[in-house]
């Protein structure tokens, strides 16, 4: 079952059958609009990527959504492609003959996609991180040099921390009860405000979350005030800054990170060490775009692949 912020329950399935109901009518309309004839979804073959770490009864439950949310039915099982999320995203740069990255820019990306490049793919969600290895053939053809693989390391791990943290500070009860009061100010503190920082926290530095103006008078309602509870933590580490905003001072910036890039960068360097020739190592997805992330692979790396 899947289970809301409300606390309302629905089998999964039957959400993802919803989810998938709205897309296909999104894409439905927007490949009409470039088109001389509004375009039926019997014409579309559709391609769903799911992790790389499901296994074959989730990627059923996947498949059976999609013929609840009338993308196809059993009769026409062919039009459904199940595709794992890090080959789609490797099919994709190569379509694009990228193979650069801020941890290995590639000098000629010309040369990226030749015959004989061996490359791992990483791509690094908000849920999941899954890799693949592959070797890029003649005639545009790429093979798979070691399963898809890969664990529950995405970035809402980071948002967990963050989540703990705020419940060590202002208390587990009064977060929880903030948390079911004012679910979309919850949401806006950990989807937006800290997601910014998030991505954009650059090494050695503080990063700084504005707390919502309600969270304020919850917390006075509560009986406690924002500066007086970051003063009881008694951590030179957390301040309040202008009384609106949390300033977190690095160290406590890396505690949030390290255990979740620590067991990233241990499962790469496995693959790295287990196949021989890998040339190139590309990060992909929403969580790649931290900083932090994109550091620490760069130095927990360099020097494993053979080229860059």
């Amino acid at each position: 079952m899947a289970v809301a912020a409300n606390g309302a329950e629905l089998p999964v399935k039957t959400v993802f059958a919803f989810a998938l109901a709205h897309f296909k009518k999104a894409a439905i309309s927007q490949i009409s609009s470039y088109s001389s004839h509004d375009v039926d979804s019997a014409e579309v073959k559709w391609v769903i990527t799911v992790p790389a770490i499901w296994n074959d009864g989730a990627k059923q439950i996947m498949r059976e959504a999609a013929y609840e949310a009338g993308l196809t039915s059993l009769l026409q099982p062919d039009r459904l492609v199940i595709a794992l999320e890090p080959e789609a995203a490797a099919l994709y740069c190569k379509s694009i003959n990228l193979m650069s990255t801020d941890i290995h820019p590639a000098e000629n990306t010309s040369l990226a996609y030749q015959s004989g490049t061996r490359y791992l793919l990483a791509d690094l969600g908000g849920g999941t991180v899954d890799v693949t290895v592959h070797e890029v053939e003649r005639d545009d053809l790429i093979r798979e040099l070691h399963h898809a693989t890969g664990g529950a390391w995405g970035g809402t791990y980071v948002d967990e921390k963050f989540a703990e943290l705020l419940e060590s500070i202002f208390g587990k009860d009064s977060m929880q009860k903030f948390r079911s009061e004012y679910r979309g100010d919850w949401v806006d503190l950990i989807s937006i405000r800290f997601e910014g920082a998030k991505r954009y926290a650059e090494f050695g530095e503080n990063i700084y979350i504005e707390l919502p103006p309600s969270f304020h008078d919850f917390m006075k309602d509560e009986g406690k005030s924002v500066n007086d509870c970051i003063n009881r933590f008694n951590s030179t580490d957390i301040k309040c800054r202008r009384g609106r905003s949390l300033a977190i001072c690095y160290p406590e910036v890396e505690k949030l990170f390290e255990s979740i890039l620590k067991s990233i960068s241990d499962h790469l360097k496995s693959l790295l060490e287990k196949i021989s020739g890998i040339q190139f190592v590309v990060l992909v997805g929403g969580f790649a775009t931290s900083k932090l992330l994109q550091l620490y692979m760069k130095k927990a790396l360099e020097g494993r692949s053979e080229e860059r």
